[in-house]
Parts: structure tokens; C-alpha cells; sequence
């Protein structure tokens, strides 16, 4: 009796590489399948000095394994999928998809260079290395004053670098971090979230390539084929796809499938120069998903976006509009003043919900030893950071009667101060108030300024409550007029004057800000 071959796969010789060999291989003898592992050198692994913009061609971490399937040389080649190009050559397939492990970038930072107050968490100045442009772009987004130097070579050598000090922080897919289980406990580590930080498209996921006649194998891999990861990655590379860019371009593109929604995130720069644009669409269906992305990156943009706000506090958000064509009015429509406060009374915790709340409380005093300190949205967080006061708990919904409930899920039965401006809504003392002692201190007002703006505005962003009353009180708004309300007490403010278009961005930051301008306008 004939014994059944032994399938060759083919990988490059990297430590990550051969480990997602070894994978495929362990799972293919669980199902009764033999297979040897041959370890292939592909151009990407040849040439270290440059960048991968620089390196001429497309798939150069993948073109020799190709080749070597297409010669009968090796049965299986096992790619990161994010490397290999939208479209086999012809004769060869993607047989099956593996598992997707964290599909999230991870932030590396040597513990001498974290800063939490800083848009990233590296300390201002410092050396980031990456060699991806859509990092690049995604970087300069996040936090501008960073220097961003090319990094090249295997896992453990890019690690080894930032270890030797030759960078303050680098940029890896957590993918490899995770599945070589290397020790990074000397190190700050940041999986930073799609919504922030949107991913190469099929990131985390091992794509199984064969001949395409090769009915044998192709049997034996239906085995390891994943049907919902699938079903997502196919509108990543598609999206890709459409773009007509290789796996090097500044696209980032993700797409989940939770509770019946596909839920699709592209971030896109024409180079690496241009802050990208970002979108997110959901759907019941992943059918067209690609194409409506593809549109909503590339439609024509003009026009001017009013922003209740001063520009220096936004600097990104401005140039990340006008670099796509917009036009920007940043206009503040409130001011403030500190309002003399008594010593605070002791108390469990001190719950921050803005900046000028920070500011005009540190004016005047300081926490007391002991208690610990709540913060509403990372901006405000990052003010109490860079005042060198350590944040307890961060609430990021921006519905803040959720912020009030996560707190007291965990902390019911706590004193809480909350330092507070004359024209507070209360809405999350409310939402405490029945579980927890609340006491208020006044350390600031808040005026409302008298200014007429331009209404021809192509969207009005309102930053706080008190912002789009104070437009109101001088300016005009037609009921359709695309406004954009931070935070859920800002949008149900605008609710009550009759006005019904609008948007709430998912979080506080200028670029989920950002998002939602680029998403439905």
C-alpha cells in the first residue's frame, strides 16, 4: 500500500516564520497529514538596509516562496497575510485562513522614555522606529513631536534595538510579540486599539497558500480553514484591494463581525507624508462594505468645518482636515475663570470631568495624600498626567451617565469631590448619587461669549454643552446642518432646541473626532 506524501511547506527562516510553519505543521498532524518544513530566503530578507518603501517590486517577503510552489519545490507556503499581495499569481490559491491572533499594533517604550501625558506615551522628542508607512502616518497623527526612523530585521532584533537604546520606542505587529512569547517585562508595552491605532489589513492571520490543482493538499487544509475570520479579512483585503495598493501603502483596514454588525475602520494617506483620513462604517452585511469605504476615503471633500474650539488644543485635527481638502474655523465660544475655593474636604476620590476643572482646581489646590483620582475622556486624563497626578480611572464613554456606572461598579460606597464649573449638567453625580457620597466644589466659571459665525459651514462641531448654547444665543442653525456633539450631554442639548442632525463621536480624542467628520460628511 502507497503511503500518503508528505506535504513540503515552505517558509522564510525568521523566528516568527518558522514558528507559523510549526503551527500549520502541528495542526496538520492532528489531522493526519505529514509534512517537512524548507526554509526559503525571499528578497525582503536579502536586502536590510532599506526601507520597505524603497525596495522595488511587491511581495518581496513573498515572491520567492510563490515561486517556489509554482516549480513543485515546496506543496504549502504559510504567509503572514498582511505580506502577501491582494491577488495570487496564476496558478496558485489561498486554500484556508488561520485563527487571527491579537490584530492590534503593539506600542513599545523603553520605561525611561514613558510618558503618559504625551499623545502616544513617548516621551516628546523621542525616537520611534518603524518602517511601515502606515505607521508612519498613524504616528504623525498621534503624537507629531516624535522622530520617526526607519527599523528593519526580524522580532527579536527590532526588540533588541529599542532594548540597546538605539530608540525610545518602536511598532510591532502584538501578533509576533504574542506568539514567540518573548519576555518584554522591561518594557512599557501598549496594544493600541484598532479605533486608535487602525491595523494592515488580515493582521494576526496566516494565510495557506498552494498550486491550485493541488486537490491533496487542499483537502488536508480545509481542516485549519476558519470561516469567520475569513468572512472579515475578505472585506480588509478587498478594501485593499480597491485601493490598488500593495501591503506597504498608508492603508490600515479592519473589520469585526460581533452581535449580527460588521464593523469596518480604514485609516488612508496618499503618502507618508499626509495625515490619513479615517473611517468607519457598520452594516448588517459585509457585501459592499469594501466599495463604501473605498468611496468614503476617496470621495472630493471641501468646504468649511466650524470647531468650537481653540486650533492649539487640536493642532492634528487641523491639519488632518485641510490636508484633505477642508477648510477650518476654530473659534471658541466659552471662557473661564478660577472661582476661590475653600481647602476640599477629605474624601475617597477626587473625579475630574474636564480640563478646566484640572486647571482651575490646581490653581488652588492639590490632592490630598491618599486619594485617588478619576478623569472623563484621555484629554482630561493627560492634564492631570502631565501635572504629575497618577489617574485611578479613566471613563471613555461618551455618555457619561455610562462613565457614573462604571465607576459604581467598582467603587460603590466611595466619598467622591467632584471640582465643578457654575454651569455643570450633573450628569454624572446623578448616576453616583445613590451609591456613592457625593460632594461638589465650585472652582470655576464658565462665560459664554458673544460671537457671530459664518452658518454657511459644511458642519459645526460643538465641544461641550455650554459651547453650542453659546452659538445659539447669536447664530443661527438650519435642522439639517451636520453638527458634530461631543459627548452625549453636548448632543442631547442640541436635541432640545429641534436640531436632529446629528453625530456623536465615539470617544474624546481629535481623532475619533476626526473619524466621525470623514465617516458622515
Amino acid at each position: 500500500m502507497q503511503s500518503p506524501p508528505i506535504i513540503t511547506i515552505g517558509s522564510r527562516g525568521s523566528d516568527l516564520a518558522l514558528w507559523q510553519a510549526n503551527y500549520v505543521q502541528s495542526e496538520l498532524k492532528k489531522h493526519g497529514f505529514e509534512s517537512k518544513i524548507e526554509i526559503i530566503v525571499t528578497k525582503g530578507d536579502r536586502i536590510q538596509d532599506l526601507s520597505f518603501d524603497k525596495i522595488e517590486g511587491k511581495g518581496f517577503f513573498t515572491k520567492e516562496i510563490e515561486e517556489a510552489l509554482l516549480e513543485r519545490r515546496i506543496d504549502l507556503a504559510v504567509h503572514s497575510l498582511k505580506d502577501l499581495p491582494t491577488t495570487s499569481p496564476e496558478g496558485l490559491q489561498i486554500a484556508a485562513l488561520s485563527y487571527r491572533e491579537d490584530p492590534r499594533d503593539l506600542l513599545i517604550i523603553r520605561k525611561d522614555a514613558y510618558d503618559p501625558s504625551t499623545g502616544l506615551g513617548v516621551k516628546a522628542g523621542g525616537r520611534i522606529g518603524t518602517s511601515s508607512a502606515r505607521r508612519k502616518v498613524q504616528i504623525a497623527l498621534l503624537q507629531a513631536d516624535l522622530e520617526i526612523i526607519d527599523l528593519r530585521g526580524n522580532v527579536p532584533t527590532r526588540i533588541q534595538k529599542c532594548r540597546s537604546g538605539a530608540y525610545e520606542a518602536i511598532i510591532l505587529a502584538a501578533a509576533g510579540v504574542s506568539r514567540l512569547q518573548l519576555d518584554m517585562s522591561d518594557f512599557v508595552t501598549i496594544a493600541l486599539d484598532p479605533d486608535r491605532f487602525v491595523p494592515a489589513p488580515a493582521q494576526g492571520v496566516l494565510g495557506l497558500q498552494i498550486r491550485t490543482n493541488d486537490t491533496y493538499t487542499e483537502q488536508a487544509l480545509s481542516h485549519l480553514h476558519r470561516k469567520d475570520v475569513a468572512e472579515v479579512v475578505d472585506v480588509e483585503r478587498q478594501t485593499l484591494n480597491l485601493f490598488e495598493g500593495g501591503c506597504h501603502m498608508p492603508v490600515g483596514v479592519y473589520c469585526t463581525h460581533e452581535n449580527g454588525i460588521f464593523t469596518a475602520l480604514a485609516a488612508k494617506s496618499a503618502n507618508d507624508k499626509q495625515l490619513p483620513i479615517k473611517i468607519e462604517l457598520k452594516s448588517e452585511t459585509a457585501v459592499g462594505l469594501p466599495e463604501r469605504l473605498l468611496a468614503l476615503c476617496n470621495k472630493p471633500r471641501q468646504g468649511t468645518i466650524f470647531i468650537s474650539r481653540e486650533e492649539s488644543a487640536w493642532p492634528q485635527l487641523g491639519k488632518q482636515l485641510r490636508d484633505h481638502g477642508y477648510e477650518t474655523l476654530f473659534e471658541p465660544l466659552i471662557d473661564t475663570k478660577t472661582v476661590s475655593s475653600v481647602e476640599p474636604p477629605a474624601t475617597d476620590w477626587l473625579f475630574f470631568v474636564s480640563r478646566n476643572a484640572v486647571a482651575h482646581f490646581l490653581q488652588q489646590h492639590q490632592p490630598m495624600a491618599g486619594t485617588k483620582i478619576a478623569a472623563v475622556g484621555e484629554g482630561t486624563a493627560q492634564a492631570l498626567l502631565a501635572a504629575g497626578i497618577s489617574v485611578d480611572f479613566t471613563g471613555e464613554e461618551t455618555a457619561l451617565a455610562e462613565v457614573g456606572a462604571a465607576f459604581v461598579a467598582k467603587f460603590a460606597g466611595n466619598s467622591v469631590l467632584f471640582p465643578v464649573g457654575n454651569r455643570s449638567r450633573r450628569t454624572i453625580q446623578t448616576s453616583l448619587e445613590n451609591h456613592c457620597s457625593i460632594v461638589e466644589m465650585q472652582v470655576y466659571e464658565t462665560i459664554l461669549l458673544e460671537k457671530k459665525i459664518e452658518t454657511s459651514c459644511v458642519a459645526f462641531v460643538f465641544t461641550s454643552p455650554s459651547s453650542a448654547e453659546a452659538f445659539l444665543l447669536h447664530n443661527q442653525l438650519h435642522a439639517e446642518q451636520l453638527l458634530i456633539a461631543m459627548g452625549e450631554s453636548t448632543a442631547a442639548f442640541l436635541r432640545k432646541q429641534g436640531l436632529y442632525n446629528i453625530v456623536t463621536p465615539s470617544g474624546y480624542r481629535q481623532d475619533h473626532l476626526a473619524m466621525a467628520i470623514f465617516s458622515h460628511l
